[in-house]
């Protein structure tokens, strides 16, 4: 018997082989083509989240670990800020203060407060402000209830101000927590109208909106804030792409994305010793964002909060007092490379609700004067 008739398997030829491969290269430019002459009317809101969302999960780089906005550093102790690796041109405002090394290594050499700044590669200008002191920066998320009347008076009796990131409530008879806030020194920050994820995140334009509503209800109150805060954060993974929208044309509106780095977690209990111990747990650094909300076990713990902080040698602000504190999550430009035009054109965010310009406001039902 011949070995060709042993060998039953068919043969594929070379030149199938190349018509195959031909024919795949074929299909995947021709949607590619397809996806990328949409017309911007064809782009829905769903299409740019899923875009975005692919686009930031490959194509988007590890964000860079820059220390940005204030650090703190006692005498004798040293830090290296050259986590920018494309960094020159380091210059400091008081080198009696810290000696730096020409590739950005500080050391602390007296008590003050100084201001370092460096070039990047791309012409970008990154600056510190080194201080002398621990500061934490209490926060508080969402509506206002009967809770908060207990926070703000621990707040009073220790002489504390904080920052409140509001959602808007409408009954009227629940309204003069605002003007409290306003009238202690407290920040009153925005953190959306109304904190309803479905709504919030349905589209682009509905999440700039969340914030515009509750910046035109602040300024009833007379408040003006660029400070703002993402429900749940602006780094949460739900509706991700649209997060990253939301902070790219908000900072280029001019507003500050204040996030934070301990978290309390007092969502998750009802006991103020967990709270407290959340907070001890989670704060080491000089300076420390602490997220908590208007949980009446939030404000049995606050005092212990704020005593433990104090034994740790922290003083208190509030976000106004440091706008370049702390931006977002996100140390990098978004670059999203959506298809078709941005669905918010506006400059500002009041332009999507009133496009001719606010309108005079009518006496409010609680006294803002």
């Amino acid at each position: 018997m011949s070995s060709s008739s042993l060998n039953t398997t068919p043969r594929t030829s070379p030149t199938s082989i190349s018509t195959i491969i031909a024919l795949i290269f074929l299909v995947a430019s021709i949607s590619i083509f397809i996806h990328y002459t949409k017309s911007s009317e064809d782009v829905t809101a769903e299409d740019f989240v899923v875009s975005s969302t692919i686009v930031s999960e490959t194509q988007i780089p590890e964000p860079q670990n820059i220390n940005y906005g204030e650090q703190v550093l006692f005498i004798g102790r040293s830090t290296s800020l050259t986590s920018a690796s494309d960094c020159s041109n380091w210059s400091c405002s008081d080198s009696s203060v810290v000696s730096m090394s020409d590739t950005g290594n500080i050391t602390a050499l007296s008590v003050g407060d100084v201001d370092i700044s460096c070039t990047r590669s791309n012409g970008d200008t990154l600056n510190w402000h080194i201080r002398s002191r621990k500061v934490a920066y209490l926060t508080f998320d969402d509506f206002p209830n009967e809770n908060t009347t207990t926070i703000l008076d621990t707040l009073d009796d220790y002489g504390i101000k904080a920052s409140f990131f509001l959602c808007k409530n409408s009954d009227p008879a629940e309204q003069h927590y605002y003007k409290r806030m306003r009238d202690s020194g407290h920040a009153l920050c925005n953190h959306t109208s109304h904190h309803k994820g479905s709504v919030v995140f349905k589209d682009a334009v509905e999440l700039l909106a969340a914030f515009a509503r509750m910046e035109i209800f602040l300024h009833e109150f007379r408040v003006d804030t660029k400070i703002i805060r993402f429900p749940h954060g602006s780094a949460d993974p739900y509706h991700y792409g649209l997060r990253r929208y939301g902070v790219q044309r908000l900072r280029a509106m001019g507003y500050t994305i204040v996030d934070w780095t301990c978290d309390s977690n007092d969502w998750k209990t009802k006991k103020p010793e967990v709270v407290l111990r959340n907070i001890q747990n989670s704060c080491s650094d000089d300076r420390e964002i602490i997220l908590m909300h208007n949980h009446s076990h939030t404000a049995e713990a606050l005092p212990s909060i704020i005593e433990w902080l104090i034994e740790q040698g922290y003083e208190f602000e509030t976000v106004n007092d440091a706008p370049e504190l702390y931006s977002c999550r996100y140390y990098w430009e978004p670059n999203i490379n959506r298809t078709g035009s941005d669905e918010v054109t506006s400059d500002t965010l009041t332009e999507l609700i009133y496009p001719d310009g606010l309108p005079e406001f009518t006496t409010h039902a609680v006294d803002v004067d």
